[in-house]
């Protein structure tokens, strides 16, 4: 807020103004082809709810912020109803990381402490800034009515996937050097396929740090967190068990095609 009164803001009142201005554009811009990103600010820190949010999750502020961002998604979405292009839109709600609730960054909100019971990560180890599944396995929706029926999906796919997916779907033509890691998974997102390229090689990457899935196995190597890591998610999708020191092979199997991957400048494949 350094550009003086007219750079100051009430972070409470924050969804309430990015909200109705994405209203306004979704207004204006109904009768013709149009594209709206909209980064929410509700549960980002320093997390402040609008007073009417004020302890309605009984999670504390940071049910309370996922309560407000729940009612900033609504108005979108009733809006679009309103203007009568829903069925011709195609909405993405997408998460970019999994539960930061155990960081509080300097913020003391008490967000931990009042969670009431709650596990914002459910089953799955781990949270932001993690390899393991609570840190990058997050929401993923996409909605389409007119060319999209409602299912579930377990094929890993990346929001990175969204660049070459969308190319794909607009007929644009992605040159040598286009976003690299993004591949095509338009027919998972239309429900027209099950699985991805991701099914064969998914990397995840934390600061440096890298895990290598390739179908249900999931390879952390020492290089990140100390000690070779191996999980088989389709049995153990809570990380418990590491059964990399029973598995020798799998272990440097995974271990070349990951060093493979990160000496390949050429990632698309």
């Amino acid at each position: 807020m350094t550009g003086g009164t007219s750079a100051l803001w009430k972070d409470e009142e924050m969804t309430d103004v990015l909200t109705g201005k994405a209203v306004k554009y979704i207004r204006q811009n109904s009768q013709k082809p149009f594209f709206l990103y909209f980064a929410t600010h509700s549960i980002h820190e320093p997390r402040i709810p609008n007073p009417r949010f004020n302890g309605s999750s009984e999670c504390g502020v940071y049910g309370d912020v996922i309560q407000e961002l729940d009612w900033s998604v609504g108005e979108i979405l009733k809006t679009v109803e309103e203007m009568n292009i829903r069925k011709n839109t195609l909405i993405v709600f997408i998460s970019d990381n999994g539960s930061a609730v155990r960081f509080e960054f300097g913020y003391k909100d008490g967000a931990l402490g009042n969670l009431n019971g709650h596990e914002p990560t459910g089953v799955l180890k781990g949270d932001k800034n993690s390899l393991y599944e609570g840190g990058t396995r997050t929401p993923f929706i996409v909605s389409w009515p007119a060319k999209i029926k409602p299912t579930v999906s377990d094929a890993p796919l990346s929001f990175i996937d969204l660049f070459a997916s969308f190319a794909n779907l607009l007929n644009a033509n992605l040159q040598e050097g286009d976003a690299p890691d993004s591949r095509n998974a338009l027919q998972v997102l239309l429900g027209k396929a099950k699985k991805t390229k991701h099914n064969e090689v998914l990397i995840q990457n934390n600061g440096g740090k890298l895990a290598i899935r390739i179908g249900y196995w999931k390879f952390i190597p020492k290089e990140s967190y100390g000690n070779d890591e191996l999980y088989n998610l389709r049995k153990d999708i809570s990380e418990k068990v590491n059964v990399a020191e029973g598995n020798p092979d799998i272990v440097e199997n995974f271990r070349s095609r990951l060093e493979a991957i990160r000496n390949n400048p050429n990632v698309r494949k």
